[in-house]
């Protein structure tokens, strides 16, 4: 089991008010947590698996089961965790999971439309340079290979027709997504055709996932009290281009 460990935490009230503790222990019960976000164990379990000594533990769970009116989330009334049976003294349940999964997912998407771009950029670098080594025979002698056809030996005819090629990653739809804070759950028929029509428009204008998450980030600077939807980016999408950095 793992889970990132994110920078907000750091900003927040176990941070900024403590017990240091606390913070402590909350970091290894994410790490913890099955996929549903349960420690199903006592405080003597966590500081064995974890090394970190159990009156540490033992300083931070009281904490992390008490009501906290500043925290980011209303739920449970700010509790980090819960017991999961009140008759016992052990057991817990991560009151945000789902949150945190969600950010999870965000945050390792981004890194990968991150690693795209970079790839990308080195491609075409790569193409450029590449140009004024490519000899005119070579392309010649490229073309008479590519007009070959090779028949499939006898009996894999039909197989090899029959197969789908697998469908690829839509890299501008997951940008999208992604952008607007939409990767933590199903859409309905309804919403899903709005976010189709939206990526059209976006795919028309010629927009990359870079672009994407940059016109994003200047629509939430410019209209912070305004919900950021595909359908909001794609008909505002000129309007943020005069914030626009490198992607």
């Amino acid at each position: 089991m793992y889970s990132k460990v994110f920078a907000s935490m750091f900003d927040g009230t176990l941070a900024t008010k403590g017990p240091w503790e606390a913070l402590v222990t909350f970091q290894q019960m994410l790490i913890l947590a099955n996929r549903l976000g349960v420690v199903d164990m006592t405080a003597e379990a966590i500081s064995r698996r974890t090394t970190i000594p159990l009156e540490i533990i033992e300083t931070g769970i009281p904490v992390l089961e008490a009501p906290d009116p500043e925290s980011r989330s209303s739920k449970e009334k700010g509790r980090r965790i819960t017991r999961l049976h009140p008759d016992r003294a052990w057991g817990w349940q991560i009151v945000n999971w789902d949150e945190y999964n969600r950010l999870r997912s965000a945050e390792e998407r981004r890194e990968y439309l991150r690693q795209y771009m970079r790839d990308y950029r080195k491609q075409n670098v790569n193409r450029v340079n590449n140009v004024n080594r490519v000899n005119p025979s070579d392309y010649t002698h490229t073309q008479t290979i590519q007009k070959t056809k090779i028949a499939p030996p006898d009996g894999d005819a039909e197989k090899v027709s029959n197969e789908k090629p697998p469908r690829p990653r839509d890299l501008l739809w997951e940008a999208v997504i992604t952008a607007c804070g939409l990767d933590g759950g199903t859409p309905t028929d309804r919403e899903r055709s709005a976010w189709n029509g939206a990526v059209k428009s976006l795919r028309a204008a010629k927009a990359t996932p870079g672009e994407v998450m940059a016109r994003a980030a200047c629509y939430r600077a410019r209209w912070p009290h305004v919900s950021l939807t595909p359908t909001a980016l794609a008909r505002r999408w000129t309007e943020c281009v005069a914030q626009v950095g490198d992607a």
